[in-house]
């Protein structure tokens, strides 16, 4: 996978935002559990601009232990009561490595008995805690707000992510046109993995528009039994912001096949998830 073989190693080779990395570091160093404003850092930006990848690097380098609750583990109060929040008293591990908690996708979850919980985290925390979202604006997670220090990542520009398209083009004797990689940065909108995954798949076949085809063409390649690994992967990387919806709202009539009356009357499984609408 590209995404793993150009995948920055240190913080130098990171992408964008040059001018947050260091008052990020500087809050991480600095932090003091007396101070009340500034328990949690919250780190936002668009989906794919490298906020998981930014927080690995700089506590890989600092030599952090890494406390992940990320958004398919358990969110719930009392996994929040009896797990996580013992965890926050311990600031060192047993080869003296500082403990962090990095809580991923706060503004995902859809849960604000979760929020609560994270917020009483927060206060009584004798370790850092980083949390990352999508949108800083969420109204879900304004109950963390008077306790954060906050780190807003923008779109790097197309210069910034040139020399890794240049790099990955070249080594990988990709055949496109500046323009063409010009044209991709902006259908991106500032997601790198986007960008990487479609130099790898989308453009593999010569496309000239990697997003021509509908969502609903891609989103049936994607339920069909047809097709290999390879090319749903590829169709889901077209639109990979709208695919987990319509997958969860098109799967089960796919896969019981309600739109078929004659194959829905066989199936026994129908009646049973209608009774539980």
């Amino acid at each position: 996978m590209f995404t793993t073989i150009y995948r920055p190693k240190k913080i130098d080779d990171f992408i964008g935002n040059r001018n947050i990395i260091q008052p990020f570091i500087q809050w991480l160093l600095e932090w003091n559990a007396d101070n009340k404003k500034n328990k949690c850092a919250l780190l936002s930006g668009l989906t794919g601009i490298g906020k998981t990848l930014l927080v690995e690097l700089i506590l890989k380098k600092h030599d952090y232990n890494i406390i992940n609750l990320a958004l398919n583990d358990e969110r719930d109060k009392e996994y929040m009561n009896t797990v996580i929040k013992p965890l926050l008293t311990t600031k060192k591990t047993f080869e003296g490595q500082e403990n962090i908690l990095v809580v991923s996708e706060i503004d995902a979850g859809g849960d604000y008995g979760f929020i609560s919980c994270l917020t009483e985290c927060i206060k009584e925390s004798k370790i850092p805690i980083i949390c990352m979202c999508n949108n800083r604006y969420d109204q879900s997670i304004k109950p963390i707000l008077n306790y954060c220090f906050d780190i807003k990542m923008t779109k790097p520009s197309y210069q910034e992510v040139y020399k890794l398209l240049y790099n990955i083009v070249v080594t990988e004797k990709i055949k496109i046109k500046e323009t063409e990689l010009k044209d991709l940065y902006e259908q991106s909108n500032g997601d790198i993995r986007f960008l990487i995954n479609t130099l790898q798949f989308g453009m593999r076949k010569g496309k000239k528009n990697i997003q021509s085809s509908n969502i609903f063409d891609t989103t049936g390649k994607l339920l069909s039994m047809d097709g290999t690994i390879d090319s749903k992967y590829e169709a889901y990387w077209l639109a990979n912001d709208l695919h987990p919806l319509m997958i969860q709202e098109n799967y089960v009539n796919n896969i019981m096949c309600i739109n078929d009356e004659v194959k829905s009357l066989n199936n026994p499984q129908i009646q049973i998830y209608s009774n539980h609408m």
